[in-house]
């Protein structure tokens, strides 16, 4: 029931490794962050793949175990830009915390709610757009955040699932009709992550 029920759990150490006492603590498991913009002084949108070592640092200092970089709205030449310093970074040794993606926070965002987000980015829903992010990612688009009242959002839900993309609603002022047709599109895809 969510408890480790042997007391008798550690007894037999191998030499060399570290025991910590965790009584009156909670052990749990690592945490996965899916939507960080950066840390220490680092920014996802303008971060080197160096960069991503300090971050990755930084996030397992936290007890975070693996993480999404999220890329917030920009232009389409430095989306691409920060996709290369992501695939870089997979070169280099990463201690820390594993940078499992990428999360791309927009574009096809409400301008309604748009947030931090520049307005003058804010598009309508563009697959070919989509794709080829993915293809310079290498297939690591895993995540993106949508708003489901943009024109065309509802009728891409399917194919954002099929390109091995999980889609989540944000800055959305959508009604709850539409917000459910791109769940029920989501859920009638032929390819489930």
């Amino acid at each position: 029931d969510g408890k480790i029920a042997d007391k008798n759990l550690g007894e037999d150490i191998p030499k060399g490794y570290e025991v910590y006492d965790a009584k009156g603590q909670y052990v749990v498991p690592g945490f996965i962050d899916v939507h960080t913009h950066g840390a220490v002084n680092v920014d996802v949108n303008a971060a080197r793949a160096e960069d991503f070592r300090r971050l990755s640092r930084f996030f397992a200092s936290q007890g975070t175990t693996s993480w999404l970089c999220s890329i917030l709205t920009d232009t389409k030449e430095q989306t691409l830009w920060c996709i290369g310093e992501y695939n870089k970074q997979k070169t280099l040794e990463l201690d820390g915390a594993k940078l499992i993606g990428i999360h791309l926070e927009g574009p096809f965002l409400s301008a309604n709610y748009k947030g931090a987000m520049p307005e003058h980015l804010l598009i309508p829903a563009d697959m070919d757009l989509i794709k080829e992010y993915q293809k310079a990612a290498h297939g690591d688009v895993r995540y993106i955040t949508v708003s489901p009242e943009i024109k065309g959002i509802p009728e891409c839900i399917k194919e954002f699932v099929d390109l091995g993309i999980v889609v989540a609603i944000g800055h959305s002022g959508a009604n709850y009709e539409t917000a459910m047709e791109c769940i029920e599109n989501g859920a009638t895809s032929t390819t489930h992550t």
